[in-house]
């Protein structure tokens, strides 16, 4: 985050005097061919990925927050409709849709961050499902359902918070798989 502040040099900026420069002195993880600074360079582009993987996993944990949770507090024909529409979009090998869509679409940050977001919700909804069957049936839900509380805010006000555990820990997983997922595009190109 503060690469531009802590850092001394341009990533951009040749250097011709220490090309190739070992690891020490000013250059600590040392130089490339060009004489740019490659710890510079490692902390801007790490920048980066890490936009891609936490934007990527806000998109994937709202869009399996929103299904699990439905899947989960009505269940029924809802429940399975969506469980098995979860289920097919697993099926599918994530790669090889990255990779169409990259071809398909113009490649930018934004695309692959929508991209890998939307092909990412399929664990996050399971999770909350699973969540949700656990945690609706518990006596602080009936208490609310009898005072008269409307569906979303049980849902959203009683319900969610206590399923946030998983979440959390599905989404900061989920970071790392964008970042794989975002550098493994970047060497296909």
């Amino acid at each position: 985050i503060f690469a531009d502040v802590i850092m001394p040099f341009d990533p951009e900026d040749f250097d011709l005097e220490n090309m190739l420069a070992p690891p020490g002195g000013k250059h600590l993880m040392g130089t490339d061919e060009l004489g740019r600074d490659l710890l510079t360079r490692t902390l801007y582009g790490g920048r980066v990925s890490l936009v891609v993987g936490v934007f990527a996993m806000l998109i994937a944990v709202t869009i399996g927050t929103l299904i699990g949770s439905f899947s989960g507090y009505f269940g029924g024909i809802l429940d399975n409709v969506l469980m098995r529409f979860t289920d097919f979009a697993l099926a599918f090998p994530r790669i090889f849709i990255l990779i169409l869509l990259a071809i398909l679409i113009r490649p930018s940050i934004p695309t692959v961050v929508f991209v890998i977001g939307i092909l990412s919700w399929m664990p996050v909804a399971r999770l909350v499902r699973g969540s949700f069957l656990e945690v609706k049936n518990q006596q602080f839900v009936e208490a609310a359902q009898a005072l008269g509380a409307n569906t979303g805010r049980i849902m959203f006000r009683h319900i969610l918070p206590n399923a946030l555990g998983p979440i959390i820990v599905a989404a900061s997983l989920g970071v790392a798989d964008a970042i794989i997922s975002e550098s493994g595009l970047s060497f296909l190109g």
